[in-house]
């Protein structure tokens, strides 16, 4: 399918500059989390006073000193802000997020092996007759094995998202409360004010991330809610959910190509789990914001049950999936299977409704004519 619109579409352009790039905003918070991860380190190494020469207790006092810090941001980036999610998209931040979290688990991990070689104390390991500290050190290090493996087997054991998304939040605060006792009464390092200042401001940034995204964002998004305007079966299993505002509540208005969370509240004790939709309206659909969903799991197979007047709370949007953020770009070509020609469709409705001037040629898969 080969598609040509003329015109100029000013709103794209505005849009682009509102929604922000990435060339100006994202290098500073890049450095900003360099920054917050590395000072801590930087402090003890230059003014520390009770530290051993040797590499190997070097060693073994820097792994936490970056650890910590690492494991308190990854509350921030896994909050949804959109200051930290508009720059990058959200799939490249939940991209870092996995990485770094991975890093700071080797680094926490490596830690007690490290001070019990440097130091030759190996019974802080295995012995029963430890300061209560250590024990609280111990406890954080169980949790943080149990942490890391679940996450890599998370789609092994084909667990429930939704459970292993508490389990995912519950552990990490208290491996992020354990490590902060236990290096706030252990670590030599705390002598200096400033660590300690940073220190208390890391762990209470991270709870005040966790308390953002666990309670003040749900209440948030209730007294924003949207009703079910409409639902439109396209196929067997597919179907179109139109969401328009409730009474005195502000439409967010969206990028074509972007998506946003949902949670719906229906009767009959369905399911009101939060899950992830791309958004197939376009932005000019003035007050109201459709998604298209295709049945392919447990709770998108009662999407056919949804019914006008339903209650819905929207988080988002988020992504930088859209071709207004590329407004040099006039050639496009369109790679879709199935459902996910979504957010393609947004783009290309808001090109048609704009009068664009682009060339896009759109390439379409699916399995059977009926499908289409």
């Amino acid at each position: 399918m080969s598609l040509e619109v003329s015109g100029k579409a000013p709103t794209a352009q505005e849009t682009t500059v509102t929604y922000g790039r990435p060339g100006v905003t994202g290098p500073l918070l890049v450095a900003l989390y360099i920054a917050i991860v590395i000072t801590p380190l930087l402090l003890a190494l230059a003014f520390a006073e009770k530290m051993d020469d040797s590499f190997s207790s070097q060693l073994a006092m820097c792994l936490p000193m970056i650890g910590f810090p690492i494991l308190a941001m990854q509350f921030v980036l896994s909050a949804r802000f959109r200051w930290v999610e508009r720059p990058f998209g959200m799939d490249r931040v939940y991209q870092f997020h996995k990485a770094m979290g991975m890093f700071a688990g080797v680094l926490l991990l490596t830690h007690p092996v490290a001070v019990a070689a440097s130091s030759g104390r190996w019974f802080l390991l295995y012995g029963l007759a430890v300061p209560w500290y250590i024990w609280v050190g111990r406890a954080a290090v169980l949790l943080l094995v149990i942490h890391v493996a679940l996450a890599i087997s998370k789609r092994l054991v084909k667990m429930d998202y939704q459970k292993w998304k508490v389990m995912h939040s519950g552990f990490a605060g208290l491996i992020l409360t354990g490590g902060f006792v236990h290096s706030w009464f252990v670590g030599a390092d705390f002598g200096l004010t400033a660590v300690r200042v940073i220190w208390i401001a890391l762990f209470a940034g991270a709870a005040a991330a966790l308390a953002w995204y666990q309670v003040l964002r749900p209440l948030r998004l209730r007294r924003r809610a949207y009703d079910v305007a409409d639902v439109r079966q396209e196929l067997d299993d597919v179907w179109t959910v139109t969401l328009a505002p409730k009474r005195g509540t502000q439409h967010r208005v969206h990028l074509p190509g972007q998506f946003h969370y949902l949670s719906l509240h229906r009767a009959g004790g369905m399911s009101a789990e939060e899950h992830p939709f791309t958004i197939s309206s376009s932005p000019t659909q003035a007050g109201v914001v459709s998604s298209t969903i295709k049945a392919s799991g447990d709770f998108t197979r009662t999407i056919g049950k949804t019914k006008s007047g339903d209650t819905v709370y929207v988080h988002g949007p988020f992504g930088r999936f859209s071709y207004v953020l590329h407004p040099d770009e006039h050639d496009l070509v369109f790679i879709a299977g199935g459902v996910g020609i979504t957010p393609l469709m947004s783009m290309l409705r808001h090109m048609r409704d704009t009068g664009a001037a682009k060339q896009v040629l759109l390439l379409y898969a699916n399995k059977t004519p009926k499908d289409i």
